[in-house]
């Protein structure tokens, strides 16, 4: 199978085309912000938005690259310890609700 059939599968899988979300439906900073980060994995802007979309979409995920940047920060500041409390407290509140 050729390059397009396996960019036509790109477009049409992940988060945002199961659950019909389209960049109208996010915050454009975060859009931004995860259009940035996603440049990791590719070197096209159009593909870098997708995976930024599509990680935006997941359920929960609307301040996802807010959240990334604030994991990034505390792992740098050597505080894993106490974010993991925080995660496992948040997890804890999560499953009794």
């Amino acid at each position: 199978m050729g390059k397009r059939h396996y960019l036509r599968q790109f477009w049409n899988a992940g988060e945002s085309a199961e659950n019909g979300i389209t960049e109208d439906d996010v915050d454009p900073r975060q859009l931004r912000a995860g259009t940035i980060v996603e440049y990791e994995h590719t070197t096209m802007e159009s593909m870098a938005r997708k995976i930024a979309l599509d990680h935006l979409a997941e359920k929960g995920g609307e301040r996802y690259y807010s959240l990334l940047s604030i994991i990034e920060q505390v792992m740098e500041q050597g505080r894993t310890d106490e974010f993991l409390e925080v995660i496992d407290a948040t997890m804890d509140i999560e499953s009794e609700v």
